[in-house]
């Protein structure tokens, strides 16, 4: 089984970031999770010509001020197994590597705006951590304050490559989380690119899992993006679970021309992971 045993939170010590962190410190209760934080900082651009001691002691105030945000953040959290870091660098290049370095098992992020998941997919810090990160990563919009353990969780499938084994991987964290689990897939016009038809897949699927928890729905749209909005909003999901990959379900959903669709998304946690 795939317990989560550490999770990575990235932060810019922002309102989005905190309520994220008190999101995976929840998460980390039910697997006894240790939580690492990190910050990570840069020196802005400044003048080629201005000395390098100058430089230093730019570098060194800002990572006294990062450090000092630091130690507040993680004083505010009542979470037994928690440290943070700050480091200098960029955050795209450098969160995923550092999860890689830290043995994290999940990245929790923290979105922002109306548009939140829309933000984490084409926002140039977010989307970086998405497209380099080879582990699960969770994006908690600012709104979503419930802070209570999942209870329902949809997985929304598309059906192709290796979908037992992301449908094992969702079905380990309902089991790890204690939550129910649903598999949604959205039949449309499009094609089915699947060495199996779903109706086979899904009874492998169901022999291998052996989870009580777990049913398999299929809806008939062509418009993805609503079927999923108005599935997960009919059945109380309060999290979302997705594969990343091109050209399927997930580009088509998340396109700039869905933008008012991802909206509601964005109102429960999304969990995504790579799918090859």
């Amino acid at each position: 089984m795939s317990f989560i045993k550490r999770i990575l939170v990235p932060t810019d010590f922002s309102p989005a970031a905190d309520n994220a962190l008190r999101y995976a410190c929840l998460l980390g209760e039910l697997t006894q999770a240790e939580i690492k934080v990190l910050h990570v900082f840069n020196v802005p651009v400044v003048d080629p010509y201005m000395p390098g001691d100058t430089m230093e002691a730019m570098m060194q105030e800002i990572k006294k001020a990062a450090e000092e945000n630091m130690e507040r953040t993680l004083q505010a959290q009542n979470f037994p197994k928690i440290s943070g870091e700050c480091i200098l660098g960029f955050v795209t290049d450098d969160v995923a590597q550092y999860a890689h370095e830290q043995s994290a098992d999940m990245i929790v992020m923290g979105t922002t705006g109306a548009s939140g998941v829309k933000e984490i997919l084409f926002g140039s810090n977010a989307s970086g951590v998405m497209a380099k990160a080879h582990i699960k990563v969770l994006s908690v919009p600012a709104e979503y304050t419930e802070h209570v353990k999942p209870s329902k969780m949809v997985y929304a499938s598309d059906f192709t490559g290796n979908e037992e084994m992301r449908c094992l991987i969702f079905a380990d964290l309902a089991k790890a989380w204690g939550t129910e689990l649903e598999v949604l897939h959205v039949k449309s016009d499009e094609p089915v690119f699947s060495s199996e038809p779903p109706a086979v897949l899904i009874e492998k699927i169901k022999t291998k899992i052996g989870h009580a928890e777990i049913r398999f729905e299929e809806i008939s749209s062509n418009d993805v993006t609503a079927a999923i909005e108005t599935y997960v909003q009919s059945t109380g999901a309060n999290i979302l679970g997705m594969a990343m990959h091109k050209r399927n379900l997930f580009e088509r959903m998340f396109s700039k021309s869905k933008t008012k669709e991802i909206a509601h998304h964005a109102q429960i946690p999304l969990i995504t992971l790579q799918k090859d």
